[in-house]
């Protein structure tokens, strides 16, 4: 194939608010359509596909709607054959978890982690149960792998066939949250100094733990914990959440709140249990905002002490250092996109 052809693309969309996938998917949309090389054809519930089109416009018409609740997306996306042949489609990228499994053309996959292997207990029942054997047959059928980082790319090869390339494309702080001006959320209440969680509230996330301990903490130097997004947190969180005055969940942010937040926090922390790429870690990194990391397996570690001694001595941070563009992901990736239609001929 001459590397001056343009390509069509289909590329599904993530979920929309701070979930890694929609950040990836739509900075990686984004770069895409500004390349003079690539025609793109976005597949997505409508909501997600009306919010992505109007970063960069663009033909509507060709875009594929398979809206319906997450699992039913996704087995949409599955059993899609018909709707992306008459696209005439050169490759197909998944940047989540599911691929077409009847389409016959070549299909490139993000792979983000192995969650629905190794944590399916963290799924909904119907995702539990549905989810992995799609999963598994989904990375089986890629014929082109790529990750947000070389410890993802070390843990796809678990699961990938020998003869299938890998190929660490990278990641970066989605463009709307670089180039926005911040300013404070409207339904942030001033409480003074606080640190900040960033993400979904699932049970990976061990937020439950941290809010275990955050009187502790409040009393011990006086900060309050900002939960942002909190998506997937059950009742028994959220009745935690209520009962604590130390603690807000921020459920509805958008990315001038969000990065009025990281501006002026005491600490981004990350309590996770297991994290993929971690997108709040490049986001703290780009307001140059202290980051926490709690991955210590010691269940002894006590919590309390070591979050105190990181809001009263917060490291001294130099951010934006050796940080990647999309424009940079959009280029490695149509490098793949290129391999991959070559080899599948």
């Amino acid at each position: 194939m001459d590397h001056n052809d343009r390509l069509r693309v289909g590329i599904t969309v993530g979920p929309s608010g701070h979930s890694g996938i929609g950040t990836y998917s739509r900075g990686l949309i984004w770069a895409l359509a500004r390349r003079s090389d690539i025609d793109l054809v976005l597949v997505g519930d409508r909501e997600c596909l009306d919010a992505t089109r109007s970063l960069f416009g663009g033909d509507r018409s060709a875009d594929i709607d398979v809206t319906g609740p997450r699992v039913v997306a996704q087995f949409k996306v599955a059993m899609l054959k018909r709707s992306l042949a008459q696209r005439d489609l050169d490759a197909m990228h998944v940047t989540g978890l599911v691929a077409p499994l009847r389409w016959s053309g070549p299909v490139v996959m993000t792979f983000h982690d192995d969650y629905p292997l190794t944590r399916r207990a963290d799924f909904d029942t119907a995702k539990r149960w549905l989810l992995p054997p799609i999963f598994r047959r989904s990375i089986r059928r890629a014929s082109a792998i790529v990750t947000l980082d070389r410890n993802m790319a070390d843990k796809a090869r678990t699961l990938v066939l020998p003869e299938i390339p890998i190929t660490d494309a990278g990641a970066a702080v989605s463009t709307s949250l670089e180039t926005v001006t911040a300013v404070r959320p409207a339904n942030a209440a001033d409480v003074g100094r606080y640190a900040i969680v960033v993400g979904d509230a699932g049970p990976r996330k061990r937020v439950d733990r941290l809010l275990s301990h955050w009187r502790s903490v409040t009393e011990q130097c006086g900060v309050h914990l900002v939960i942002v997004g909190g998506r997937s947190a059950d009742s028994r969180l959220l009745a935690m959440i209520e009962e604590n005055p130390s603690v807000t969940l921020l459920s509805d942010v958008d990315d001038a709140g969000l990065a009025w937040l990281y501006q002026n926090t005491v600490l981004v922390l990350d309590s996770s249990e297991d994290e993929g790429f971690g997108f709040p870690r490049v986001e703290a990194e780009h307001f140059s905002a202290p980051y926490l990391a709690l991955r210590n397996a010691n269940s002894s570690l006590d919590w309390t002490a070591v979050v105190v001694d990181a809001c009263e001595r917060p490291p001294i941070v130099d951010g934006r250092t050796g940080e990647m563009s999309w424009d940079d992901v959009a280029r490695r990736t149509v490098g793949v996109y290129r391999d991959a239609i070559e080899r599948h001929g």
